[in-house]
């Protein structure tokens, strides 16, 4: 079945189809024309495979990041992180990392918290005299913190995949 995969793919893929439809259009025709398994499979254990209750807890993370910072959570985790390092030399640009592990670490998304203490921390920045590249750079590299803390989304999905218990991790 391997070998049908392949051209069929790449055949597709060169008719002008988007990447994904070419890879889904390639496993529906290797499975039925060439597979042994019935076609009516896949897409239950597609299916199978998203009913996992702790997946549940990804949108959650989500809509709080927003709530978080709809309800001005954002700006005192700021407030303590300029706090805690602020006074040193460079201590706003280390605010802005120690405020998006902060955020990353409650929220579990990084996505979330750049926008979250991006959109304070980027006209402060600015205005403190550091360079808008530096700035943007500093957040989105900072924003990425979220997922090493956890509880995180890509533990979630990574606890889901392998079986392991999300609590545990």
């Amino acid at each position: 079945m391997i070998t049908a995969l392949l051209p069929i793919f790449f055949a597709v893929l060169l008719l002008g189809l988007p990447i994904f439809a070419s890879l889904a259009l390639a496993v529906f025709l290797a499975i039925e024309f060439f597979g042994a398994t019935n076609p009516v499979i896949v897409p239950m254990r597609m299916f199978t495979g998203m009913n996992n209750f702790s997946l549940m807890a990804i949108p959650f993370f989500i809509l709080a990041a927003e709530l978080m910072r709809i309800g001005g959570l954002s700006d005192r985790l700021i407030n303590l992180a300029k706090a805690l390092v602020g006074w040193v030399p460079g201590g706003l640009a280390a605010a802005t990392v120690l405020s998006c592990l902060f955020f990353g670490a409650i929220s579990g998304s990084s996505p979330a918290t750049v926008v979250a203490i991006g959109s304070i921390m980027f006209p402060a920045l600015v205005a403190a005299g550091y360079d808008k590249r530096f700035a943007i750079g500093l957040i989105a590299t900072a924003g990425t913190l979220g997922p090493i803390v956890p509880p995180s989304i890509a533990l979630i999905i990574y606890g889901s995949v392998t079986g392991t218990s999300v609590g545990r991790l």
